[in-house]
């Protein structure tokens, strides 16, 4: 698998049942200016949620507003799919989580399936691993939420 090649709005459509969707999601922390930042000790897949809305509707990341991405309100009725849970992969959906071996980096893929959209949401809810750059103490913090976009 290639995921360095993006799925766009030139690319073949998915076959649904056949084609699986797959996702990498790398996380990285900008410098403050300090040098005092932290360090990525591991990135853990907590949850991954797909779902559809109007495309109208922005379900971009905001760090303001509790309900985003496929948390919102505003996504289509049919609600979200969950893909992995709880750090576990639904069988249902074909889905895995597929080892990588960077600290900053997690992949996971998932069947593709029925929507009502030609436009699905993936929102992935990760757990980061910190390492304070001083020192080999490791820290967490919980549920740090990122958002991808993808076209089906």
């Amino acid at each position: 698998v290639d995921f360095n090649q993006i799925h766009g709005a030139n690319s073949d459509d998915y076959v649904i049942g056949t084609d699986k969707v797959y996702v990498q999601v790398e996380v990285n922390i900008p410098q403050d200016g300090t040098g005092s930042n932290l360090d990525i000790f591991n990135v853990i897949i907590d949850n991954v949620f797909v779902c559809t809305a109007n495309q109208s509707v922005d379900l971009s990341v905001d760090i303001n507003n509790a309900e985003i991405g496929c948390l919102s309100q505003n996504i289509d009725q049919d609600g979200y799919y969950n893909i992995i849970t709880n750090g576990i992969a639904m069988g249902y959906y074909s889905a895995e989580i597929i080892a990588y071996n960077t600290s900053n980096i997690v992949r996971f893929s998932f069947l593709t399936f029925d929507i009502a959209r030609t436009t699905m949401y993936v929102h992935a809810q990760l757990t980061l691993e910190l390492k304070n750059k001083d020192n080999d103490t490791v820290s967490t913090i919980r549920r740090r939420v990122l958002l991808q976009q993808g076209q089906r």
